[in-house]
Parts: structure tokens; C-alpha cells; sequence
């Protein structure tokens, strides 16, 4: 197995890596899978998260693509009104290319964070994509969330030490001498606020209303939530219960690895992960199936 650059769109100007499916196992019968960008990182992933989930994911009978969306990586920018807009089109070149070159037809995305993002929005508007492995999508909280929350702060014996510094540091400010004027700084200048990163979150409703859009047209949905969602997702069934009101439930496969942190860093929570990825895209194309799992490629 030689995996291959890849070099496609306007200008040939997207630059991706494909992983082909094990030798034997090359059917192109089977959808190939294509990897988006997290975030700003580079095609392969944070600490090589993607590359080590596309030839795991070859290595089980279905090719694979990771590249870079325009802007990012080693693909050059490109005009458009704004970014969402941009990474669609690039994902509709990556398949473009795909097609013409590997006579692929189907494809199943999968992205972290804001790959998962920009994976329901291709799906949105693309028919050849059959799946889609959203990774930490957006989440949303639940009463069991809040109850499950609340638990953990009462018997968390940090909790415990936080409350008994707060309740002395309120008694000993109150044995204070109370001033009747307080000195004023005429120099002071507040810190001006740091950039930061910011993931706009839709409503429910309409997170929900893409999701049904998705599935009504036959393709097939894997939500997947690591523990570095913990602040607002801590228990397997929460995805159901935020959007049962909404004829989600049962029709999405879930998935909750809370050992694992948001970016996988643990070799056997990728490994986990892998297992979830390939288990999944087994139940829906069985025919790739030969050697479920096996490794393709140097690890890493």
C-alpha cells in the first residue's frame, strides 16, 4: 500500500493525501471516506489524529482522503463570501476529483469539532454523501445533564474546599473596618479583551431540522462525544434525550468515550475511537469487511 498526494480544485490549488483500502480489499463499489480540517490544523489531525483514523479506516476495506480545505494547511486560499461557503466547495472538489480519478461515487465525512460542522453543512447539499462521523459536534444540555452536573459538584471534595474558602473569605472580609472612601486610580487602563476562538452554536431546533434533512434522504448519521465535551455532555443517552421532541431518537447512532479527551491524545482512546469508526461503517457497507481493522501504513 503507497498512499499518494493528491492535488485537485481551482488552480489544483487543495492539497490531500488518499490512503487506498488494503490490498484485496479495493472494492469501489464501497463509499471513501474524506477527513476535514479541526479547527486550523493541518490535514493530519492534532497529534496525528487523522492519518492515524484514515489508514485505520482503509485498512479496513474503505479509501480515504484527508486534505486540507483552502486557507489551511498546504492548500491555498480561495475567493468566497465566507468561510462555511468555501470549505463546502472544497469538499464538493475533493469528491469531484475522487470521482474522476477513482471512479469513487459515494463518500462518508468525517471531522472533529469544526469538521463536524462543516460535514453536516456538505451533507446539506451534496447527495453523494452517504454518511457522515461527527466528531464533538454541537451539544446541548439536558435535565439529566444538570442533575448529573450538580451530583459531581456536591460530592467533589474540591467543591467542598472552594465553598469553606469562600464562606472565610466572606467572614474575614466582613471584620474589616469599613472605609468611607475608596482611592482612585486615575491611570488605571482595564486589560483589553483577548482574542478567542469562537464556534457559533445553533439553535436546537435548527441543529435538529439539518440532521432530519440528512437522514430523510437515506444517508446515515455516527455522533460521537469524547470527555472533553464534559461541560456540557456527561452521560451516553444525552444526545437522545436532547432531540427526542424532535424525532431524533433511534434514528442516529451515538456514541460516549469519556476517558477520552477532545483531541484523542491517549493511544488507546484513538485506538477506541478507530474501533467505534470502523464498527460503524461495517454495519452500513458490510461487503468491505474482509479484515476488519487491520492497520494500514506505519502507525502514527
Amino acid at each position: 500500500m503507497r498512499e499518494r498526494v493528491m492535488q485537485f480544485g481551482p488552480g489544483q490549488a487543495l492539497v490531500g493525501i488518499e490512503t487506498p483500502s488494503a490490498p484485496g480489499e479495493n472494492d469501489r463499489k464501497q463509499p471513501t471516506w474524506v477527513f476535514l480540517n479541526a479547527g486550523i490544523v493541518h490535514r493530519v489531525g492534532p497529534h496525528r489524529l487523522t492519518v492515524n483514523l484514515a489508514r485505520r479506516i482503509a485498512g479496513a476495506g474503505f479509501p480515504a482522503l484527508r486534505f486540507d480545505l483552502s486557507g489551511l494547511g498546504d492548500s491555498s486560499p480561495r475567493s468566497a463570501a465566507t468561510f462555511q461557503q468555501a470549505a463546502i466547495q472544497d469538499i464538493r472538489d475533493a469528491m469531484d476529483h475522487l470521482e474522476h480519478t477513482t471512479e469513487a461515487s459515494r463518500f462518508v465525512l468525517c471531522g472533529l469539532c469544526s469538521g463536524a460542522d462543516n460535514s453536516v453543512r456538505a451533507a446539506l447539499v451534496d447527495p453523494r454523501i452517504v454518511g457522515i462521523a461527527l466528531l464533538d459536534p454541537y451539544v446541548y444540555r439536558t435535565m439529566g445533564f444538570c442533575l448529573r452536573r450538580r451530583l459531581q459538584q456536591v460530592v467533589s471534595a474540591k467543591s467542598w474546599k472552594t465553598l469553606a474558602m469562600r464562606v472565610g473569605g466572606v467572614l474575614r472580609r466582613s471584620a474589616r473596618p469599613r472605609r468611607t472612601s475608596v482611592a482612585c486610580d486615575l491611570d488605571y487602563q482595564p486589560s483589553p479583551p483577548q482574542p478567542m476562538y469562537v464556534r457559533p452554536i445553533p439553535e436546537r431546533s435548527a441543529f435538529a431540522a439539518d440532521l432530519l434533512t440528512i437522514l430523510d434522504r437515506g444517508a446515515q448519521i455516527l455522533v460521537v462525544y469524547s470527555g472533553g465535551m464534559e461541560d456540557d455532555y456527561n452521560y451516553a443517552g444525552q444526545f437522545d434525550a436532547a432531540f427526542g421532541r424532535y424525532g431524533l431518537k433511534g434514528r442516529v447512532s451515538t456514541e460516549f468515550l469519556p476517558a477520552a479527551n477532545h483531541t484523542y491524545t491517549e493511544m488507546a482512546q484513538r485506538r477506541r475511537l478507530g474501533d467505534v469508526l470502523v464498527a460503524w461503517a461495517e454495519g452500513l457497507f458490510p461487503a468491505a469487511s474482509a479484515n476488519p481493522g487491520r492497520q494500514v501504513g506505519p502507525p502514527g
